[in-house]
């Protein structure tokens, strides 16, 4: 392999943003809420995990497309693939027509539904791509929603209704991270002393309110997590529903660091790199689940 064709797949796999194909566990999340992860579940969820994997990588490419002279302008998205020139508008076609033909080759054996869905996250991400991310608020709405599809998703091939709580709860964090993203990005640019964020609807000085909001949207789901402890109903669930409180201080602990390594500047403009990256998430996550465990457990005897 040359040097110049090695640092073609170096930019490709750059450009697929393999780091956030994390985000795609959410898939998995209805059928593990719902006690339902079965076999047969696990390995639908697991083709679900790689469409929308190849989608998402897709949805990179049409952004970065879209992006190209804002991201000349930004310090460190100024290095991404299109951007500097390392990669052709007819290398992103050819990504295109590869991604795509795995997405839906893929989804071909999973419910309808599922694709019906992963076509509509493509679509939505498009609309957003082109208008929705200049729109002040709708665009953290617009990330919001492309988290809560993952949900749907999963829930579809595994055949799991999602509950209230569970769409509160998920719709309230994730409506935080998503705010986080933008939260960072005007730390950024406060940075190199400019009023506005190219491309953006939000200007510097919307950083404390932002703030606030994806604080207050955080605790929320804290909140609403404990509400659904306390719901009658989910004795029916947990033989030791007491250990699930486990959880509870774990994730005011990991929301509140995240928000105030974000104040510190210590964050990326893109969180959920610095997210998929961080032992203490998956700390968090590791103790939240073993407490999920814990009180799904028939004796603990």
């Amino acid at each position: 392999m040359t040097a110049n064709s090695s640092g073609v797949v170096r930019s490709v796999i750059q450009t697929l943003r393999i780091r956030h194909w994390a985000k795609n566990l959410l898939l998995f999340a209805p059928a593990a809420a719902a006690h339902s992860l079965h076999y047969p579940v696990f390995v639908d969820l697991l083709l679900g995990f790689l469409a929308f994997s190849a989608f998402a990588s897709a949805v990179y490419v049409v952004n970065d497309l879209i992006d190209i002279e804002h991201d000349r302008q930004h310090p460190r998205k100024k290095h991404r693939a299109f951007a500097s020139g390392a990669l052709s508008v007819g290398h992103a076609r050819l990504l295109l027509a590869v991604l795509g033909l795995i997405g839906l080759a893929v989804a071909f054996n999973l419910p309808e539904q599922f694709s019906a869905v992963l076509v509509g996250y493509l679509v939505l991400n498009v609309i957003y791509s082109l208008v929705l991310k200049n729109l002040l608020m709708i665009d953290v709405l617009a990330l919001t929603s492309f988290y809560v599809l993952r949900l749907v998703a999963g829930g579809l091939i595994a055949g799991v209704a999602l509950s209230g709580w569970f769409i509160a709860f998920f719709t309230l964090l994730l409506a935080s991270i998503a705010m986080s993203k933008r939260v960072a990005e005007l730390q950024t640019n406060d940075l190199l002393d400019r009023k506005k964020v190219p491309g953006r609807a939000y200007r510097v000085e919307d950083f404390h309110v932002l703030s606030m909001v994806g604080i207050a949207s955080a605790v929320s789901a804290i909140v609403v997590y404990g509400l659904y402890i306390s719901d009658h109903a989910v004795a029916t669930l947990y033989p030791n529903p007491e250990f699930l409180w486990a959880g509870l201080p774990l994730m005011l602990y990991w929301v509140g660091r995240m928000w105030i390594l974000i104040g510190r500047g210590e964050l990326s403009d893109d969180p959920v790199d610095f997210l998929v990256r961080d032992p203490t998430t998956y700390a968090v996550a590791v103790g939240v689940a073993l407490s999920v465990w814990v009180a799904s457990l028939s004796s603990l005897g």
